[in-house]
């Protein structure tokens, strides 16, 4: 009778121990960091200066709440629905994966770990078989649908105007290096009108130049960035780290430069009326892509 519980006591420390390698959750500073990018996609640096990568990392407050986030093998954060370990999980920003709540409009409900359930006390919820969601509200007359890679990483986001059969209003499309970096999206009205797209260039991880292209791939616009973490102490507290932002025309010429969080030449009104002629440019007047871009400078 003894051998047999201290077996059985065996068994169920084996069976802890495997459920935590499949449930690995790690605590680093607090060092969150986005890059300057459309999607600003966001980076864990961890103590030892390495990115965090197919891992959990915790980020512990002062009352004792813990937020969580995933990193996939690129070492970007997963946002969205995305699957661990064969349960499903929510990530709607902007500190932690939603636990202890339901999420999809009450269609899933997130327990203590984040894993999502059919309901509070249901089974959990199985993985997607499709990379494709749709965010569709009751009483709005447009919907969203996504569509993500393998590695949850955001190829393209339509909106669609659901009183008009269905219509695609417009439309994004998001290209990738081999280091998971965003390095081309594409605005796109309809189904195939393409209106611009924009070009990042890195300096590892660092988005250091955008260029805004029209259809014909003619350069309107640049923003050139500089970075500098040990001024803003990045590696410790997190964030952003940019202490140069510029934005020139086609012809070099500069627009705004802001050092140091102040303006050194030029003003935030000129950008934005550089880029409203931008948008005028590119994108047709009465569209639904220009009514929503057109006062919306990047970075600003």
């Amino acid at each position: 009778m003894f051998c047999r519980s201290m077996r059985r006591i065996f068994l169920i420390c084996i069976l802890v121990f495997l459920s935590t390698l499949l449930y690995q959750k790690a605590i680093y500073a607090n060092n969150i960091v986005y890059s300057q990018n459309e999607l600003n996609q966001h980076s864990c640096i961890k103590d030892d200066g390495s990115y965090a990568k197919n891992e959990w990392v915790e980020r512990k407050y002062e009352d004792g709440v813990s937020h969580w986030k995933y990193f996939n093998r690129f070492g970007f954060l997963v946002e969205g629905f995305f699957e661990v370990n064969g349960k499903m999980y929510y990530y709607g920003g902007p500190n932690s994966i939603s636990m202890n709540s339901y999420v999809s409009g009450g269609r899933y409900y997130a327990d203590e770990s984040g894993a999502l359930r059919s309901s509070k006390d249901g089974n959990y919820v199985k993985p997607f078989s499709s990379k494709k969601l749709i965010s569709d509200v009751e009483g709005l007359p447009n919907k969203i649908e996504y569509i993500y890679s393998s590695d949850y990483q955001l190829l393209s986001e339509r909106i669609i105007n659901k009183e008009n059969g269905d219509k695609t209003l417009f439309q994004h499309q998001y290209e990738y290096d081999q280091n998971g970096n965003l390095i081309k999206s594409k605005t796109i009205l309809g189904d195939s009108q393409l209106l611009y797209t924009v070009e990042y260039t890195y300096d590892g991880r660092d988005v250091i130049k955008q260029e805004y292209k029209d259809a014909s791939a003619n350069i309107r616009l640049v923003r050139l960035l500089h970075y500098n973490y040990d001024k803003y102490n990045v590696k410790k507290y997190g964030g952003n780290a940019v202490d140069c932002d510029e934005w020139l025309r086609a012809d070099g010429s500069s627009i705004v430069k802001y050092i140091d969080k102040k303006f050194y030449s030029g003003s935030l009104q000129d950008a934005y009326d550089e880029w409203e002629n931008f948008i005028k440019d590119t994108c047709p007047e009465d569209s639904f892509v220009y009514a929503l871009k057109h006062r919306s400078l990047p970075g600003f």
